[in-house]
């Protein structure tokens, strides 16, 4: 690293990228199926509540993945 650099390795950063973009993507998914399962479509409950999980579990890995790099 050069001294120009915040402390976060490369890898800290891609990887929270990664997560970060996981999350994002998850919670538009949990938009969608929520608008879905407004419009009556009972299957779409079950997909939004997964898209819920994986929106929370992506963004906790993407704090993790920074404070794990910059120790």
């Amino acid at each position: 690293m050069s001294q120009h650099t915040s402390g976060s390795s490369d890898k800290a950063i891609g990887f929270s990228t990664a997560f970060g973009i996981a999350a994002v993507l998850s919670a538009v998914a949990m938009a969608v199926f929520g608008i879905q399962y407004l419009g009556g479509t009972s299957s779409a409950q079950v997909a939004g509540s997964a898209a819920f999980a994986g929106a929370m579990v992506f963004a906790m890995l993407s704090v993790f993945a920074l404070q794990w790099w910059d120790r």
